[in-house]
């Protein structure tokens, strides 16, 4: 694609990159180590890689997704849209898994953080079309 004289990249190859050298390291720390060996900062960055790694996992299952339905206009949109859907699911299921491990979880948080996810969508659909 070129415009105004530049070559415009889409962002999924980077999405792809991300997916496979975050979702590695992510899995052997998951397999190596437990939360005690981790410490409190180590679960927390462990979180954090999690929550990257599904970022990636999820934009790119979406944008895979949109492509073979022919959803949203262009590849920009698709990719648009599928990074920011990718990124509110991964942020409900880090978020549940945070709870999960602290034995918070219940029915409740698990219904009011989908309506919040639900809500921010909304709101950024809304707010930006």
């Amino acid at each position: 694609m070129e415009e105004s004289g530049k070559k415009v990249t889409s962002g999924l190859p980077l999405l792809m990159v991300g997916f496979v050298t975050l979702g590695a390291p992510d899995l052997a720390i998951l397999a190596f180590l437990t939360p005690k060996q981790l410490g409190g900062i180590g679960v927390t960055s462990w979180f954090v890689l999690t929550f990257l790694w599904m970022c990636c996992l999820f934009g790119l299952v979406l944008y895979v997704c949109k492509t073979f339905l022919k959803v949203s206009g262009t590849k920009k949109d698709r990719l648009r849209y599928s990074r920011r859907q990718g990124m509110l699911i991964a942020s409900w299921v880090v978020t549940l898994g945070a709870l999960m491990s602290l034995r918070q979880l219940s029915v409740q948080d698990v219904v009011i953080t989908g309506l919040l996810i639900i809500l921010i969508e909304l709101y950024v659909r809304l707010r930006w079309p």
